[in-house]
């Protein structure tokens, strides 16, 4: 940080994220009781790398429009307001 481009944000990035993402990190370890927590981990972790996989494929192939119109109108089986919010 001494001799960072901006101080103030290098602190920032150290004290507000990486330092909290660290202790998170030691908080799922040690949570860890035995092998069925660590299979509970396991698929929680496959699961969410495999979502991010599916919002890379659909960023990079289909067209999304472009500035404010954006939809994801084009996939094969997908209808644009899946994710709108019904609760209301």
């Amino acid at each position: 940080m001494p001799f960072a481009l901006s101080p103030g944000a290098s602190f920032d990035l150290v004290f507000n994220n990486f330092l909290k993402t660290a202790v998170m990190s030691f908080v799922v370890a040690a949570s860890v009781r035995g092998p069925r927590d660590v299979e509970r981990l396991w698929r929680s972790w496959s699961i969410s790398s495999a979502l991010c996989v599916y919002r890379v494929v659909v960023i990079t192939r289909f067209d999304l429009g472009g500035g404010g119109s954006w939809r994801l109108g084009h996939l094969y089986y997908y209808d644009a307001n899946d994710f709108c919010d019904v609760s209301s």
